[in-house]
């Protein structure tokens, strides 16, 4: 029953919201700021993992290609 006697602050809300800021409006709610940074912390670890899986999957064909030329021309 706890759901049906709730106050209705609907209009709260839209003046909180619809007030003119300086803050963007995904940022303005009490718990904003935490899921925005959270989201950002984990794309950021994505594309930092990615980058540095790339960036080893290159080094390991430049010295496979490196060390298999100099192979050959010592044979």
């Amino acid at each position: 029953m706890s759901l049906v006697n709730r106050p209705n602050n609907v209009q709260a809300y839209q003046k909180f919201y619809q007030a003119p800021s300086n803050t963007l409006l995904f940022l303005r709610g009490p718990r904003d700021k935490l899921f925005v940074y959270s989201t950002f912390a984990v794309l950021g670890a994505g594309l930092l993992g990615s980058l540095y899986g790339a960036v080893n999957m290159a080094r390991v064909c430049i010295k496979t290609f490196f060390f298999d030329s100099l192979a050959r021309r010592t044979k």
